[in-house]
């Protein structure tokens, strides 16, 4: 069963190479003649190497009969694998000290020995391959008729899980192993696997408020196929996450020319984005050499969930059905994104919230100081560059990408209270997208209050004072005039 990598170069070790040893025709090969010192000895150690490498894009044209590859020229150029987990069992019921077993041994069908071995082996044991790509099974190995299968990708030099697309088929082979009259006791075979790799990366880099694009790029190695198998579909599939709507779709390659709807078809379902390769397309892959498809899914971010937007991309060669078990699937590629909330209170008592302020919110100090190119925010699918403080005395801006420093200035106060003409700024966090975690706060001062007259005190003194006085001086005034005109009539 494929496993799944994952690693953004997740390795796919697909299947598609045949083993270099052609099992059964071994069987075939003339056996030794009858001579004293061509018989088989019992009481030579017995060994299978197995050499485990990447499919070569050229064919190496290196024989295929059980003995060791000697010249270095051989096996130039290619490439180990490590990790890979092989079992070797021997076959119950061929005992190869019986002629007439030497003949059931090179008839036999693999899925016979298959069934063989389901219900025990006398000789079984498993080893995965080293830095060389090499695995020896060498302890106490019994004469006999063994089936080979690879059991598992296994991890690479780095840790990193192989994927295998297709095992390697299992395989029979003798111990000893007959090969142009001789008894071969150390047998070695090179079975090879077609690799690709499957990576995918995002770029956000224009992307800072909701309603902004993002680009996910998909990249996929199509394997060397190798002439004896075929390359029946390649599909590389990509489900967006929530929060990410379709914009566009565009698939190029290296070293082929690929027509839409011709070489290949964009599938689109919801939230899922299948490219599905067709015939024509499928023999342009399949005949080309070192073929990197490329697939660049634009997106709009219009919503941003819990402040991580992610997803994989997923490749499935030869399994046009695509379940997900079956997927070499990337590490996820993520873009992160948080909100901004914006506390407006009375005074310094921060209870005494505020509702009516109004804010812009800016990229650079230099903006806010002139109150230019105010950032907009897709909010409700309306595109808003004000943002208004509700009851609870916050307003909320609710989709910043992480990372980014905003500049946050008040450009309307509530009534009755001053402007507060500070310029405070606050970088994104990613995740932080709960409304009431505050990230900025700015007070405001209620308006000056105008001077009224009190009563009481030195108010009421300062009253009574210049109310005598005017009396007093009306008084005077009234006796002066009094004298005066007692004066005329005498």
């Amino acid at each position: 069963m494929a496993t799944t990598k994952k690693s953004p170069t997740a390795r796919v070790a697909a299947g598609f190479g045949a083993v270099a040893l052609a099992t059964l025709t071994a069987f075939g090969a003339a056996l030794p003649a009858s001579a004293a010192d061509s018989n088989i000895n019992p009481d030579t150690d017995r060994s299978l190497t197995i050499h485990k490498f990447e499919e070569p894009a050229t064919a190496t044209g290196s024989s295929a009969n059980g003995t060791r590859i000697t010249d270095p020229s051989a096996l130039a150029g290619l490439t180990p694998i490590h990790g890979v987990e092989f079992t070797m069992q021997q076959v119950p019921g061929i005992d190869l000290t019986d002629p007439a077993d030497w003949q059931a041994a090179s008839a036999m069908p693999v899925a016979d020995a298959i069934s063989a071995v389901a219900t025990g082996s006398p000789y079984e044991r498993t080893g995965t391959t080293d830095a060389t790509g090499q695995l020896t099974f060498d302890d106490a190995v019994p004469m006999g008729l063994f089936l080979v299968t690879e059991t598992a990708p296994g991890v690479d030099a780095d840790g990193n899980p192989n994927v295998i697309a297709f095992e390697t088929q299992p395989f029979l082979v003798t111990l000893p192993l007959p090969v142009q009259n001789q008894w071969i006791y150390e047998a070695h075979v090179y079975p090879k696997n077609a690799t690709t790799a499957i990576s995918k990366i995002v770029d956000d880099s224009d992307a800072h408020v909701l309603g902004d694009s993002v680009s996910w790029s998909i990249t996929a190695e199509v394997p060397e196929i190798a002439a004896s198998n075929s390359l029946d579909s390649f599909i590389i599939g990509d489900d967006l996450a929530a929060g990410l709507e379709l914009e566009s779709t565009t698939v190029s390659a290296n070293n082929v020319t690929l027509v839409e709807d011709v070489d290949y078809r964009v599938d689109v379902t919801g939230q899922s984005v299948r490219v599905v390769f067709e015939a024509a397309g499928l023999t342009k892959l399949a005949g080309g050499s070192d073929v990197e498809i490329t697939v660049e899914i634009v997106t709009s971010i219009i919503a941003i969930g819990d402040g991580a937007l992610q997803n994989s991309a997923n490749l499935w060669i030869n399994d046009p059905t695509m379940p997900i078990a079956s997927a070499y699937t990337t590490t996820p590629a993520t873009t992160n994104w948080g909100t901004l909330s914006i506390l407006k209170y009375e005074g310094s008592d921060q209870a005494a919230v505020l509702a009516d302020a109004e804010f812009q919110i800016f990229r650079s100090q230099a903006d806010a100081d002139a109150r230019t190119n105010p950032v907009s925010v897709l909010v409700d699918g309306v595109s808003v560059d004000t943002f208004t403080t509700e009851d609870d005395g916050i307003a909320f801006v609710p989709g910043l990408k992480a990372g980014d420093t905003y500049y946050v200035v008040e450009t309307l106060a509530p009534i009755g209270y001053q402007l507060d003409q500070r310029v405070q700024s606050h970088t994104i966090v990613a995740g932080d997208i709960d409304r009431t975690s505050v990230d900025v706060s700015l007070s405001n001062a209620q308006v000056p209050g105008y001077a009224l007259p009190v009563t009481g005190g030195d108010g009421q003194a300062a009253f009574m004072i210049g109310g005598a006085g005017l009396l007093l001086g009306a008084l005077g005034f009234m006796l002066i005039r009094r004298r005066k005109a007692a004066k005329a009539q005498a």
